[in-house]
């Protein structure tokens, strides 16, 4: 396995509690596994909270509508390559 860069949706959090609190919620959804993670926050990223929430682009609506609806702030939205494990196998060697 190797690792690619990948584009991602990256939300950072003016505060732990604000990025604890998204993933709390967006754990409580079945389809979580597909929601994203949290990260440790970018480097592309101002201060703020030291946590980001990872996704896949496709799911900035559903993301920012249940923020809104559940009173979290979010700081920044980003598009950033984030490193990921690929499944696929190299058989380059």
């Amino acid at each position: 396995m190797k690792r690619i860069k990948i584009p991602k949706l990256v939300i950072s959090f003016g505060s732990t509690t604000s990025a604890m609190a998204a993933e709390s919620l967006f754990q409580s959804f079945a389809d979580s596994a597909n929601l994203g993670r949290l990260i440790p926050k970018p480097a592309q990223f101002g201060a703020g909270c030291g946590l980001a929430w990872c996704s896949d682009i496709a799911n900035e609506k559903k993301l920012l509508a249940l923020m809104s609806e559940n009173g979290i702030a979010w700081k920044e939205i980003k598009i950033v390559d984030i490193r990921e494990v690929s499944h696929v196998e190299d058989n380059s060697i």
